[in-house]
């Protein structure tokens, strides 16, 4: 209809199909409602900052957004019964790999911003090509086009951020293993234990590894004095203070053993 009512419902010789109000909300009801599209389907927003107007993209293989999405709560299917060949991780060389994912800052493109509509500020994040050296399996590589936008570009990078996020979650863990904070007791606060780790705990042992060191310095200063390493029970007001205990391991072949070396000094002013 038209007129005062200022909506329309067109038919087009070719087919084509529109549906639209000036004045009033559209509606469709309904107990299912089902939009269908051999290509595409495009929601649009006349007021958008974006190129185009078009906010979402619905394709056969992905949804694309060029706006903020809002959502209070993410569920991804992850039932035990759907999946196979479950199987450990090596959790320690995730973590050393991460260590190597660098955080960048940067701003985008002039054409990007147009694209999506955003204004010309400084951001922090991975660069794809950087990230696909280390952790190949966070980036898809493929073409990527917006014609609406009359965008383009071949051998696209985009990087899959819940990937990111899953492995910073085995990183805490292999992390955790070495740097181990127990849980606090209504008695007792909880322990603090830094380790390397057993010679058969770790994935990629020969059985017959030895363990790691642990080493507990200050840097190094070239203009002034470096740190101290302090190491100190706390005060027990009501109690017994806590002991230090400097030892070596027990062992079939040789035995540990303690070392203490005071500092060199070097220049005209050293004391002999």
């Amino acid at each position: 209809m038209s007129g005062a009512r200022k909506g329309s419902i067109d038919v087009g010789s070719d087919g084509r199909v529109s549906v639209a109000s000036d004045g009033s909300d559209v509606s469709l009801d309904g107990r299912f409602i089902k939009q269908r599209s051999t290509e595409e389907a495009l929601f649009e927003n006349p007021s958008s900052n974006t190129a185009d107007g078009i906010v979402f993209r619905v394709r056969n293989d992905m949804v694309v957004g060029t706006v903020p999405a809002q959502f209070p709560q993410v569920i991804s299917p992850s039932d035990r019964r759907i999946k196979t060949n479950i199987e450990d991780v090596d959790e320690d060389d995730i973590l050393q790999r991460l260590q190597s994912l660098e955080i960048k800052q940067y701003r985008y493109t002039d054409e990007w911003r147009r694209i999506r509509g955003i204004e010309d500020s400084v951001v922090r994040g991975v660069i794809a090509q950087q990230a696909h050296e280390t952790f190949p399996e966070y980036v898809s590589v493929g073409d990527f086009y917006l014609n609406e936008s009359d965008f383009s570009l071949m051998n696209f990078h985009q990087i899959d951020k819940q990937k990111v996020i899953l492995d910073l979650v085995a990183a805490i863990h292999a992390q955790h293993r070495r740097f181990h904070v127990s849980a606090n007791l209504p008695e007792k606060s909880g322990d603090v234990i830094v380790s390397s780790a057993d010679s058969e705990a770790f994935a990629t042992t020969n059985g017959m590894a030895s363990t790691g060191s642990v080493s507990i310095e200050t840097g190094t200063s070239k203009s002034s004095s470096s740190g101290s390493v302090q190491i100190v029970s706390g005060d027990a007001s009501n109690g017994q203070a806590g002991n230090i205990v400097i030892g070596v391991g027990d062992s079939e072949d040789h035995g540990g053993s303690i070392s203490l070396e005071g500092g060199t000094t070097s220049g005209k002013n050293s004391a002999v």
